[in-house]
């Protein structure tokens, strides 16, 4: 999947799969999915919203919200994502092996 990948997007993967995977062990794939289908027209804005809450990340070092601005800024990030949390949902931890 990385080859296809944009390369800016495809250097902040990495860093986003530890809140995929703490999704998978909460049981919250499923609401993420739809949450993301749902709002897909508006991720974009999400993406700059998060671009302002990066200060932010002094108080929560691990979010990675600068990681999340990126994928979310993309104008594929939306598919991006789905499709990252469904080969989380599928493949569980193999997902490590596949975007680094």
């Amino acid at each position: 999947m990385k080859n296809e990948l944009p390369q800016d997007v495809a250097r902040v993967i990495p860093r986003l799969v530890p809140s995929l995977h703490f999704l998978a062990r909460r049981r919250m794939l499923l609401p993420a999915l739809l949450l993301l289908f749902t709002h897909r027209p508006l991720a974009f804005v999400v993406g700059q919203g998060l671009w302002l809450c990066t200060p932010l990340e002094m108080l929560v070092p691990n979010a990675h919200v600068d990681a999340w601005a990126t994928l979310l800024s993309h104008p594929h990030g939306g598919t991006i994502l789905e499709t990252l949390l469904a080969e989380v949902a599928t493949n569980g931890s193999s997902i490590d092996e596949s975007v680094s």
